[in-house]
């Protein structure tokens, strides 16, 4: 297998990552609106939509910046600052982003309940369908765990075997998106399902 594997779809060839990026927001958004719909919310729309907008933003605000910062010797070369790296993105960053942006608009508006429910479930969708075009990417996208002799390992590109954690990481999502839907069934205190 050769990385990246490009997405072949009506003679149009996508990157995976990106391909799976959009999907991942696709699949997110929809999953809250219906759960938004079937569920309710104790928030009227325009500070639920003041809450999604910050986490928005946030994320993506926080997924750039510790990309920037992952490799400070790169950035800080001397060389130029590295554009490529604008174009990194690191999970992590995105979610203490978006919780960090989501913490203080409530602040701002006076929100003091817990808002993470209706997000809790689309998330961890989103984020397991766009690890899967982290995965995908290969080496380039700099995903990968360590170099071990387990058999679980493969190379992504780069000749070097590594374990594939941007899978293990959907399957565990994955997993948690069927034990959160179980458990919202239990109807959780508010606040529970987001925090666990």
């Amino acid at each position: 297998m050769s990385f990246p594997v490009y997405l072949e779809i009506g003679g149009l060839r996508l990157h995976p990552h990106a391909a799976f990026e959009l999907l991942a927001y696709f699949v997110g958004f929809r999953l809250y609106l219906r759960d938004r719909r079937r569920r309710g919310d104790f928030l009227d729309s325009p500070r639920r939509w003041w809450i999604v907008a910050a986490a928005a933003a946030g994320a993506a605000l926080g997924a750039r910046l510790l990309a920037l910062l992952e490799c400070p010797a790169e950035l800080w070369s001397g060389d130029g600052f590295p554009l490529e790296r604008l174009a990194g993105k690191s999970i992590v960053g995105a979610i203490a982003g978006g919780w960090l942006a989501v913490e203080g608009a409530k602040r701002l508006g006076g929100i003091e309940s817990r808002t993470g429910d209706l997000l809790a479930i689309p998330l961890a969708a989103a984020i397991a369908i766009g690890r899967v075009g982290c995965l995908l990417a290969g080496a380039g996208a700099r995903t990968f765990g360590a170099a071990p002799t387990l058999p679980l390992a493969f190379a992504f590109g780069d000749g070097v075997r590594r374990l594939p954690m941007p899978l293990f990481e959907s399957l565990f999502l994955l997993i948690l998106v069927v034990v959160l839907a179980r458990w919202r069934t239990r109807s959780p205190a508010e606040g529970d399902l987001f925090r666990g």
